[in-house]
């Protein structure tokens, strides 16, 4: 193994070489970092070691060749190693608890529940239809477009480019929108 400061520097300079070798030196020390630190059960079951150890490297690889870092011995590569994989969990774990994807809200639940019409009465899906027809009016047909649009699953910047809107005007209109069907 060449010396870490060399390594970097040629890794800094374009050398493929030299980040597959850095690569394949401390993968399995990144990869025992990551195991350490990924122990919440709710974000392994989302986000898998090779998620993180991929993720981890492109960035690490990227701020080398870009900001150089200054890194002299492996104690502080591996350090800085700690860093990142604290940082990426710890963000990972708030995008598993956000809102619709809360992991904790999934809990035993098998995912028949969501399906249209699974346990639900005729009469529990005409009210459904009803308060949706409600709903409609209580909106514009572009709020209602993009309301519509985030329920299939489009991103905001998906809809924002089929509108021809940018993304944080589309993601202000669908929180608008929210806040008028929920009355507040």
């Amino acid at each position: 193994m060449a010396e870490l400061k060399d390594l970097l520097d040629r890794v800094r300079a374009g050398d493929q070489e030299a980040a597959a070798e850095l690569v394949r030196e401390y993968e399995p020390k990144l990869r025992g970092i990551i195991r350490t630190y990924l122990n919440d059960p709710r974000i392994r079951r989302v986000f898998g070691p090779d998620d993180f150890c991929q993720s981890i490297f492109f960035k690490f690889l990227q701020r080398v060749q870009d900001e150089g870092l200054g890194l002299e011995s492996s104690r502080q590569l591996l350090a800085y190693f700690v860093s990142m994989v604290k940082h990426k969990v710890f963000s990972k774990l708030r995008w598993c608890q956000a809102g619709k994807r809360d992991v904790r809200r999934t809990k035993g639940q098998t995912g028949l529940e969501a399906l249209p019409g699974h346990g639900r009465s005729p009469s529990e899906i005409a009210i459904q239809n009803e308060e949706l027809a409600n709903a409609r009016l209580r909106v514009s047909e572009s709020d209602w477009f993009v309301l519509r649009e985030r329920a299939a699953g489009r991103t905001f910047p998906e809809i924002g480019a089929a509108v021809g809107s940018k993304t944080d005007a589309v993601r202000m209109k669908h929180d608008r929108a929210l806040r008028t069907l929920r009355g507040s």
